[in-house]
């Protein structure tokens, strides 16, 4: 089972005002990701994935399966 796009965000390493620098939206946003409260838009997987070091196939699945 794949995981939720919150719990690849909780887990990143990497800071939520770097994760919403790459992807070009504000770490409030980022925040509503971690909390499960909306998911990415498709624009920003690519970006998002560069940011948290996982493939974008992954992500994509993650959102899909929200």
């Amino acid at each position: 089972m794949s995981q939720s796009i919150s719990e690849i965000l909780n887990k990143s390493v990497t800071p939520s005002n770097k994760i919403a620098e790459v992807c070009g939206v504000t770490k409030q946003t980022i925040n509503l990701w971690k909390r499960g409260n909306t998911v990415p838009p498709k624009k920003h997987l690519l970006k998002l994935s560069q940011a948290v070091s996982i493939g974008v196939d992954e992500l994509s699945a993650a959102r899909e399966a929200y």
